[in-house]
């Protein structure tokens, strides 16, 4: 292994416990860490290097939707099949497992379970289930019954648009439909003029700003000469919206003017008519760069009932979602110039580096009374993976992907554990008044499928083709596309027949089982909020660090917060992240205190719960298993303890651990074994006591006796 340190450290070698990215995954570094230096060392035939791979968003590396007969694996395929291998233990995190292909998902289950599983061939529904578990929330109950998730509700906001808006959508209409009725001869041909159609109506169905970035883009890349006729389709158009899902806002923006600009040179040429129509929508949206349009008008008046009360604030948030950075930055523009200041208004977008997208975050997170940020506009690259439901409950679609995957993603920001209000999701839809244009149509179309994803209780990952493939031929301009609600049961029809992984049944037994294995082992390994406070005790005794140091709280006495003091040496790393991650204005950074138990750390910013984990109790712990093993440690090996109960005579003790090796000296098991007796203190004879007495004795002593 590297015996680097700093910039160029292995973190398998320096960490126990490591987090890294896909996207570092697939880098250099993981390249000559992992699959060079680390794994090159490991024989054939010896046990693997780590204990446990946790894998989130775990369909991220299944293989993508097949357009042939087999999946073909990406680069993230391979390098997580590669490195599973040297994992004892695998946990496989996703929402949306199974796209809908029996041989993306197969290749999944081979990658998690290679001895069980085989790619291509579809599995016994036996053995999915002794490895594949998935729930929804609305099973999951608590210890009283009652649902752990509120529910999810959908709300419309209704779009009363003015005159020219209803022209521009006419004229859209008129664009799209001229663009089908011309039949263009080759089959590229059509395919590039869909492709165009699409991304065009994408960015005016975002915003006048995304539209006009877009259209300077593509009106530089229309070709003087006509494009030469072929039914040759290149394989990037059956690959765009795959491809497209995968990508943060910074990627989606150059993904997509790359295609709109080869997609122009491929494209029968635009006609006058067609010409005039986009520049006069080019006109109308240069009109309204620094002016809202009806959707941004509503969506301002929505935020100012809501985050504001007269002149004053209130103390409620919403996280509007774009697809798109232009977007983003004209929505803040737009609330700056009607009283939402920048200290109202924080950005989260694929640009910016993660300690400052993690302050954006803690901020939003953070009391209101300590923060004033009020509304959180991101980019779906805050889609996954990051909390934002302590104070907000409130979540605006301000436009539709065409990937219902995203749509769920967003949700699940403020639709997750902690959520104490009913989450409540919000998009746009026009209202019954605003016209009769196939451009209007189209927006109720997406406000549907948007609300039918917040609803559906299927697996997303098998109804996603359906109605991502739906909404790609209603909007560039298909006849043919059936309802929302017929789309939505293809779908389901589809995941069946499929294979989709079904919901758990008796999901509350299954907790309420999982519930008594946790405490039964907290009670067989004494793992107390008292006991693992006495281990760090000893070790910083040891170590000879000042003690921790007792806070007088309104918990209860004796105390269950401590104040870490100042650590010497490598002890130093024991307090690290006790800083509190957000400090509000005007306020000194401050380090929070510990404490053991986790009943008292539960909902509580202000406190850090030392588990297990800990780097306290780690060290602590490593530092007392090796004092155990050593006599260069300052430990006692005996020591004179006056227990609570009255004995019948001296109790006599001893500890010894008890260890199984293999070939090679491999450890395959270790226990520490207690025994003991009773010393006649005028005879001086022994009487040994059995096990379980013995147990019972040493547990009270220790818990509650005084030493001597």
């Amino acid at each position: 292994m590297s015996g680097e340190r700093g910039n160029g450290a292995n973190p398998f070698e320096v960490y126990r416990n490591t987090i890294v990215s896909l996207p570092w995954l697939r880098g250099p570094k993981a390249e000559r860490l992992l699959f060079g230096e680390l794994l090159r060392g490991a024989g054939e035939d010896t046990r693997p290097y780590f204990d446990l791979l946790i894998l989130d968003e775990a369909h991220h590396i299944a293989p993508s939707a097949p357009k042939q007969r087999y999946a073909v694996d990406s680069q993230q395929t391979k390098t997580m099949r590669e490195l599973a291998k040297h994992f004892t233990h695998r946990l496989f995190l996703s929402a949306t497992p199974h796209n809908g292909y029996p041989e993306s998902f197969t290749a999944l289950l081979e990658i998690l379970d290679p001895a069980r599983f085989a790619r291509g061939v579809a599995p016994s529904q036996e053995a999915q289930d002794e490895v594949v578990i998935r729930r929804l929330k609305s099973t999951i109950t608590g210890s009283d019954g009652k649902p752990e998730f509120p529910e999810r509700k959908v709300r419309d906001l209704r779009l009363e648009y003015a005159e020219g808006e209803i022209d521009v959508h006419r004229w859209f209409s008129e664009f799209t439909q001229a663009r089908r009725s011309r039949r263009v001869k080759s089959r590229r041909g059509r395919a590039a003029a869909d492709l165009v159609t699409l991304l065009l109506k994408k960015r005016l169905l975002s915003s006048p700003q995304a539209f006009a970035n877009t259209y300077e883009t593509y009106a530089g890349a229309l070709p003087a000469a006509p494009a030469v006729a072929s039914d040759e389709v290149p394989e990037f158009y059956d690959e765009v919206w795959d491809e497209e899902a995968t990508l943060d806002d910074d990627e989606l923006y150059d993904f997509e003017d790359e295609h709109l600009r080869r997609s122009a040179s491929h494209q029968e040429r635009l006609d006058p008519t067609e010409r005039e129509l986009l520049s006069r929508i080019n006109d109308w949206a240069r009109k309204h760069l620094s002016a809202p349009d009806t959707k941004a008008t509503r969506l301002l008046d929505c935020l100012g009932e809501v985050c504001k009360a007269g002149d004053d604030w209130t103390n409620e948030r919403v996280v509007v979602f774009t697809e798109y950075r232009d977007t983003l930055h004209w929505l803040q523009d737009l609330l700056d110039s009607r009283g939402f200041g920048r200290d109202r208004v924080a950005l989260l977008h694929g640009g910016m580096d993660i300690d400052e997208r993690e302050q954006i975050r803690l901020a939003f997170q953070a009391d209101p009374a300590d923060h004033p940020v009020r509304v959180l506009l991101a980019t779906d690259a805050a889609g996954e993976g990051i909390d934002l439901q302590n104070h907000c409950h409130r979540l605006v679609n301000y436009d539709i992907p065409f990937n219902p995957n995203k749509l769920e993603q967003r949700a699940g920001r403020i639709d997750r554990y902690g959520q104490r209000h009913s989450p409540e999701v919000y998009n746009f839809v026009p209202a019954p008044t605003a016209g009769d244009s196939a451009f209007l149509g189209e927006i109720e179309f997406l406000a549907r499928v948007a609300a039918k994803v917040s609803q559906m209780q299927t697996d997303l990952g098998s109804v996603n083709p359906v109605l991502a493939e739906g909404l790609q031929r209603r909007l560039a301009g298909g006849t043919t596309v059936g309802d929302v609600e017929t789309l939505a049961q293809q779908a389901t029809a589809r995941g069946k027949k499929a294979g989709e992984v079904k919901a758990a049944a008796n999901v509350s037994e299954q907790v309420e089982r999982l519930g008594e294995q946790y405490e039964n082992s907290v009670d067989e390994l004494h793992l107390h909020p008292e006991r693992i406070r006495r281990v760090v005790d000893t070790a910083l005794d040891l170590a000879h660090q000042m003690p921790l140091k007792p806070r007088l709280t309104a918990y209860g006495n004796p105390a269950t917060e401590f104040d870490v003091p100042v650590m010497t040496g490598e002890w130093v790393r024991a307090t690290k992240n006790l800083v509190a991650p957000f400090t509000p204005e005007g306020q000194e950074p401050h380090q929070r205190p510990v404490t053991f138990d986790p009943l008292v750390a539960q909902g509580r910013d202000d406190v850090v719960s030392a588990h297990l984990s800990h780097p306290l109790v780690d060290m602590s712990s490593r530092l007392l298993r090796a004092a155990a093993d050593s006599d260069r440690v300052d430990l006692h090996r005996v020591t004179a303890v006056v227990g609570p109960d009255d004995l019948e005579d001296m109790f006599v003790a001893a500890y010894a651990k008890y260890t199984v090796t293999g070939g090679g000296s491999t450890q395959l098991h270790q226990e520490i074994m207690a025994v003991g007796g009773w010393l006649d203190a005028c005879t001086g004879r022994f009487r040994r006591e059995n096990l379980t007495r013995t147990g019972l004795i040493l547990e009270a002593a220790l818990d509650k006796g005084t030493e001597e």
